[in-house]
């Protein structure tokens, strides 16, 4: 039994491994620049996100601020979630 247990305890400490890399950041900002039809939100401090798929909403523009829910994928910042905070 020993035996066994010994693997899957390995195991399970490299997924949770795994999973804490994988967990989303939240950055707060004022938005510098929208692009639409890139799908690309820029805030003042130079940062760029890839907005979500679809993603729709009237109140982000130039000077907004921002709460972005993000992930680095192929080293770049794609966005999950953009809520306009003011």
């Amino acid at each position: 039994m020993r035996s066994f247990l010994i693997p899957v305890a390995a195991l399970a400490v490299a997924l949770s491994a795994a999973v804490s890399f994988a967990a989303d950041t939240m950055t707060t900002g004022e938005v510098k620049s929208v692009d639409m039809d890139a799908g690309t939100i820029t805030l003042v401090d130079g940062t760029a996100y890839s907005l979500p798929e679809g993603f729709t909403d009237e109140g982000l523009v130039a000077g907004a601020e921002v709460t972005i829910s993000w992930s680095l994928v192929d080293n770049k910042n794609v966005a999950e979630t953009v809520e306009v905070t003011k």
